[in-house]
């Protein structure tokens, strides 16, 4: 396969990324650690550093579609620079809206405190 077969492929459509992502996130990385999609203008963080920078800054960057991906459209038609109020108001209408992993800020680190036990391994007994 090309390089330019890589570029024109969508992520979030073809299936052939699925079935073999690798050549595909190969040519992504040599654009860059952040990359604007040319087919949906989506940006694929794919950086180290980078990622760490979005996923923890939450007043930028949202958790909300963390389970359906950018690929699919938001359920309105966004409204100025901040649209943490739309994104408030439409919360249910995102797939997974109540899972941990699509949840941001205070509600994430809440509801993560409570269940981080669970993930947490016991102290090993010194012998």
């Amino acid at each position: 396969m090309s390089k330019s077969d890589i570029q024109e492929r969508d992520y979030f459509t073809d299936r052939s990324v699925l079935l073999d992502p690798y050549g595909y996130f190969e040519e992504m990385r040599e654009k860059g650690p952040v990359v604007q999609l040319e087919t949906n203008g989506a940006l694929l963080v794919n950086g180290f550093k980078e990622y760490l920078e979005v996923s923890l800054n939450t007043k930028d960057w949202s958790a909300i579609n963390a389970l359906v991906g950018s690929g699919r459209p938001l359920p309105f038609t966004p409204e100025g620079s901040d649209i943490s109020e739309q994104l408030e108001q439409n919360l249910e209408q995102f797939l997974g809206h109540d899972l941990l992993v699509c949840q941001d800020g205070k509600k994430h680190a809440d509801v993560r405190s409570l269940i981080s036990r669970c993930f947490t391994p016991p102290p090993t007994e010194r012998q």
